[in-house]
């Protein structure tokens, strides 16, 4: 098993109107055998974000949680798929997002 977790801060600037950001993120990843793994993954922003104009709300930073299961076929080839659950501004609710991607494992 592999923990992993941190904090941010954010300074940005919307039209002269300046807000500050923070948050805990963290990261799991349990090992089922050498070639699958579970992770979990996730955000906790502090700081209330709903303050900026919902059109752009979402480039900053948000809360958010989500999973995935990652299957290597080959040494250097394989799946991951999970999904993302976060809070969409313009919809003002919770919503899930899957995710599926091929990625290519270096060997040094």
């Amino acid at each position: 098993m592999v923990l992993s977790g941190g904090i941010y801060v954010a300074k940005y600037n919307f039209y002269n109107n300046f807000y500050n950001s923070t948050g805990l993120n963290g990261n799991v990843k349990l090992y089922v055998n050498e070639r699958i793994s579970i992770n979990m993954h996730g955000q906790y922003s502090i700081t209330d974000n709903n303050r900026t104009i919902p059109l752009v709300s979402s480039i900053y930073p948000q809360s958010f949680y989500g999973g995935s299961y990652e299957f290597k076929i080959t040494e250097k080839w394989g799946i991951i798929s999970g999904a993302d659950r976060e809070f969409d501004f313009m919809q003002r609710k919770w919503v899930t997002r899957p995710f599926s991607c091929f990625p290519h494992w270096d060997t040094l």
